[in-house]
């Protein structure tokens, strides 16, 4: 879908989205197409205060479209890797 609004968070799922900080926001292509820039590897938040923390994408539909939103959690992100999330569905 075109012009779906998205967010990456790092969080614990099952908490409420109000506790995981936001680390990128962006828009998908005419194609449905999206990308966050320079996100940090998954491997750096397994100690400490994020220890059990995994990235979660939002996605919101554009307005008017009648379409809700809808999460992909648990999301891996690996150094010089792209990585894939497969079709986000909007229900």
């Amino acid at each position: 879908m075109a012009n779906a609004s998205l967010q990456l968070f790092l969080g614990k799922v099952g908490t409420p989205e109000v506790t995981w900080p936001r680390f990128g926001t962006a828009r998908t292509d005419s194609s449905g197409a999206f990308g966050f820039v320079f996100v940090t590897p998954s491997s750096h938040w397994a100690t400490g205060v994020f220890a059990g923390s995994v990235y979660i994408v939002t996605a919101d539909p554009p307005a008017g479209t009648g379409l809700t939103r809808t999460t992909v959690d648990s999301v891996v992100v690996t150094a010089g890797r792209e990585t894939a999330v497969g079709a986000v569905a909007l229900p």
